[in-house]
Order: C-alpha cells, then sequence, then structure tokens
C-alpha cells in the first residue's frame, strides 16, 4: 500500500495519483508500519480540552445580490458538468490529477446541508452574501435561506413549505426608498421535486444519450452512440495527462488547491481541435467548427487573462476563486466559502420570521379601497378623482395626462406633418400644426369605406383610412 503524502489516503501500490486528492505518489510513499503504542518514540496527542473548543462565532448577516445568483447558478452548472467528468472516473477505472477535486465536487454536490457565502467586485461595484440550504429526502422536505446587498439593496429569500417569500429594503439615493415583499405560495413541490431528484440520479448512473440528443432536437450533429467513447478518450488521454493539463488549462497543484490559469487562444483552438477530430459529431458539424477555428484565428484573446482555483478540505469544495480580467477594463473576483456540508440548520422560527416580516410588508403597502399592492403614486387623480395610478405631473391618472388643451408650444416640427410650423399641445403631449389636430379629431370621429382600399375604417378628412393616409 502507498500512503499519500497530502491526505494519508492509503493507495494501491500500483497507484501513481492518490485517489483521495489525486496528488502524485513515489516509491517513496509506500506505506510505513504503525507505530506501536508501547513504543516510547510514540506519543498519543491529547485530546483538546472541552473547555477549549472555540466559541461559536457570532453570525454575521450577510446578504446576495440577484446578480450574484445568477452568477452562482452559472458556477453550479459549471460544476454539474465537471461532477459529470468525475464520474468518468468510475466508468472507466482510470486515475486523473483532478481525481481529487472531482470527487470533492461530487461530494459536496451529494450534501444534503450546505452554507454558502459569496463575495463580488467589479471595479467599485461590490456585492457580497450567503445563503442556507437544508434538504431531508426522508421527509422529502427543502429549506432554503439567502441574504443578499448590492449598492444599499437589501435582499432576503426564503423557502419554507413550498412557499417562495422575498423581500427588499432600499436605502440607497440611486433607488426610490422602499420594503417590497412577495410570497407565491406552493412555488415548489417538494414531493415532485425529491422524485425527479431521484430520477436524475438513476439516470446520471446510466445516462440515455440518445435521449438526451434527441430532446435537444441535435440528431443531425451528434451521434449520440460515440458520446460515451468520446468522453472516455477525453479523459484518458488530456484529463489524465499532466502535460497537457498544464499546457492548455494552466494546472497547478499546491497542496489541497487545484488552480487553473489557461490562455483563452491556446484552449480555444485545442478543443476545438479534439472536436473536429472526433467521430462524435457529424460531417457539417465539424465542417461548421472548421470555418470557426478558421475564424477565430484573427480573434485575439492575450488580453483576457482567466484565473479559477478550487481548495478541498475534508473531502469537500472549501473555496471556489474566480478572476477575469481584460486588458484596459477592470477585474471580475468572486470568492464564494462553501462551509459546514451536512452541519447546518435552518431553525423554522427563522423561516416563520421572514415571512411574518413580508406579510406585514404587503399589508402596509396595499390599498384599503381596491386591493392594488404599492402604493406609491397610487390614489385619486387630482383632476378627475379616479382612482389607480397617479404617477404622471401633478399627480393624475394616464388618461388625464394624455388628454388634449390644445394650450399654444410655440413655433416647431409637427409631429404628425413633419413641417416647421405654430404648434399646439395634442394627445401624448405631442406637439401638432392647426391644420393637423382638425384632420386627427376628424379621424377620430368618423367611420366609413375608404375612398382607396375599400375597408371600413376610421378615415381622414381627405376619406382614406390610416393605412392609406
Amino acid at each position: 500500500m502507498k500512503i499519500c503524502p497530502i491526505c494519508n489516503h492509503q493507495n494501491e501500490d500500483s497507484a501513481k495519483f492518490c485517489d483521495g486528492c489525486g496528488s502524485p505518489l513515489t516509491e517513496q510513499s509506500a506505506q510505513a508500519p504503525a507505530p506501536n503504542a508501547a513504543d516510547p518514540a510514540f506519543t498519543e496527542i491529547p485530546s483538546a480540552p472541552a473547555s477549549e473548543a472555540p466559541a461559536e462565532k457570532p453570525k454575521k448577516k450577510n446578504f446576495l445580490s440577484k446578480r450574484l445568483f445568477l452568477i452562482l447558478g452559472g458556477a453550479l452548472s459549471v460544476a454539474g458538468i465537471v461532477v459529470l467528468i468525475g464520474a468518468l472516473t468510475n466508468w472507466f477505472g482510470l486515475v486523473s490529477p483532478l481525481q481529487g477535486l472531482f470527487k470533492a465536487f461530487a461530494k459536496t454536490a451529494e450534501a444534503e446541508s450546505l452554507t454558502i457565502s459569496v463575495k463580488a467586485k467589479m471595479g467599485d461595484e461590490k456585492a457580497k452574501g450567503s445563503f442556507r440550504y437544508v434538504m431531508d429526502p426522508d421527509e422529502e422536505t427543502l429549506a432554503f435561506l439567502g441574504e443578499m446587498e448590492e449598492d444599499g439593496r437589501n435582499q432576503k429569500i426564503a423557502l419554507y413549505k413550498g412557499d417562495l417569500i422575498r423581500i427588499t429594503t432600499s436605502d440607497n439615493m440611486d433607488f426610490d426608498s422602499y420594503n417590497y415583499a412577495n410570497i407565491q405560495e406552493n412555488a415548489l413541490d417538494e414531493d415532485d421535486f425529491f422524485e425527479k431528484l431521484e430520477d436524475l440520479k438513476e439516470e446520471a448512473e446510466d445516462p440515455d444519450w440518445e435521449e438526451y440528443v434527441e430532446n435537444a432536437g441535435l440528431e443531425d450533429y451528434i451521434d449520440a452512440d460515440e458520446i460515451e467513447a468520446f468522453f472516455e478518450d477525453f479523459y484518458k488521454d488530456k484529463l489524465c495527462d499532466s502535460e497537457w493539463l498544464e499546457e492548455y488549462l494552466g494546472f497547478e497543484k499546491d497542496g489541497n488547491t487545484y488552480a487553473f490559469e489557461p490562455d483563452p487562444d491556446d484552449l480555444a483552438e485545442e478543443m476545438l481541435e479534439v472536436l473536429i477530430d472526433s467521430d462524435v459529431l457529424s460531417r457539417d458539424a465539424r465542417d461548421s467548427l472548421k470555418d470557426l477555428r478558421d475564424d477565430i484565428e484573427d480573434v485575439d484573446l492575450d488580453n483576457v487573462k482567466v484565473r479559477i482555483a478550487f481548495t478541498v478540505k475534508r473531502g469537500y469544495i472549501s473555496e471556489i476563486e474566480f478572476h477575469l480580467k481584460v486588458k484596459g477594463g477592470e477585474t471580475l473576483s468572486i470568492e464564494i466559502e462553501i462551509t459546514d456540508p451536512n452541519n447546518t440548520e435552518i431553525s423554522s422560527s427563522e423561516l416563520k420570521k421572514v415571512k411574518k416580516a413580508a406579510e406585514q410588508i404587503i399589508e402596509q403597502n396595499t390599498c384599503k379601497e381596491c386591493g392594488h399592492y404599492g402604493l406609491e403614486n397610487h390614489g385619486d387623480c387630482s383632476e378627475c378623482g379616479a382612482h389607480g395610478y397617479i404617477g404622471y405631473d401633478g399627480k393624475v391618472c394616464w388618461d388625464c395626462y394624455n388628454k388634449p388643451d390644445y394650450s399654444y408650444a410655440g413655433r416647431g416640427y409637427c409631429c404628425d406633418c413633419g413641417y416647421y410650423r405654430e404648434t399646439y399641445y395634442s394627445y401624448y403631449k405631442y406637439r401638432m400644426c392647426e391644420s393637423c389636430i382638425e384632420d386627427n379629431y376628424y379621424y377620430s370621429s368618423n367611420k366609413g369605406y375608404c375612398f382607396e382600399c375599400g375597408d371600413y375604417e376610421y378615415l381622414y378628412s381627405s376619406g382614406k383610412c390610416y393605412d392609406c393616409y
């Protein structure tokens, strides 16, 4: 047996890389004899007394912007692809330098509870947030609680007994100061969710590539029978090759951190060559990629710098760092920290508190007269007294705002005929000349058969409908 010098995982004597973390193994990694407790050189390290246990840190109130949810969703999608590739290690029995990373992604994805904190920065713009989710497949329940902050806008989102709850507040002068809440009842059918989750797990163990290709409408471009062989060749020839990983992915491993800093030009060209040389694509699809390869040869990506790093702790992904810099532009930095896998908790009292706060905001901002949600620019029109939206000049309704008063607007271009004349305010505050105002008034009150096309429509004084006019 060989013992990994990094994680102490026991591996087969023939192993070249650690099954636990993916670190290279040497002959010096051969298992040493277990220490004897009777040997004076062996000293058992006593466990720390309970009194010295670190005090629980007070929970910080973190927030996560809507933009970060999109970024995080994209990151999780990429993670799903990595997990799929990692699953190939089970199919093919091969070992890659990325083995530890693949296993960590798979183990993290299987965690039934997690706490995730995110920080994002681009120039002067900053956003931060955290969220927790707890999943209990036995009870078929799922709880979620997230908090976000970006540019003075604070948001909370919670999932409680299938109800999706959102609260947004703002004290930034760039936005209207307001409290907004929404409760979407029965947004998630928990029974259906866990049923589909089990189906996905079964599909992952034995994927039906033909069905996937057919559902995507790609039968003319992808040979489903060749997909698994393509993945196997790619995994064996590329992901198990340390030199390829270093050259095209800029891969570097430092302890339990897997870092990637690829050259966008080289990676794009290499991946196109891999696809063009494969049997998984049809001839037409490969010809299209050849054209694309010729087109991107003139595209300079040297000014784009990308770095992605993953840190593994206790077999789980614990940190993800992403940095994107375009020469002459600002750097986008995203830091994700994942903690408490399978130990995260969300109490029902926390979720009830969020739901109650949302209900209070909804009640406070609902019109007692008509039940409309949102009291800003809502009330009685100052001119006609109609109840509804009054967000126009002088707190008037839409009809009164657009009602023409034909007051003098000065000389200018008529919005109807285009001539430079004396104009007056007409419908929608448009400036129109007197002739066009009379013609439009005639049009709005006269119907008949158009002299030109014969259709029965509103007619101008010329006897023509709008289309013929």
